[in-house]
């Protein structure tokens, strides 16, 4: 997943970086560092996203090809 697939699906979740730190339980600036490519992003994270927008009906493909 690059930055770019996890802003696009944050956005898509109608979520802030604050709430979607706290889904994760991490802290926002570490959501921030995901989102411009400063710090690698977890294949746990990867999979929790693709599962949320699953959940809430959008289509994850959409969003990580």
């Amino acid at each position: 997943m690059t930055a770019e697939q996890l802003k696009k699906g944050r956005k898509a979740l109608d979520v802030t970086q604050e709430q979607l730190a706290h889904r994760f339980d991490v802290d926002r600036t570490t959501v921030a560092r995901w989102e411009t490519n400063q710090l690698e992003i977890p294949k746990t994270v990867e999979l929790a996203l693709f599962f949320l927008l699953t959940r809430e009906g959008l289509n994850p493909h959409t969003f990580f090809s």
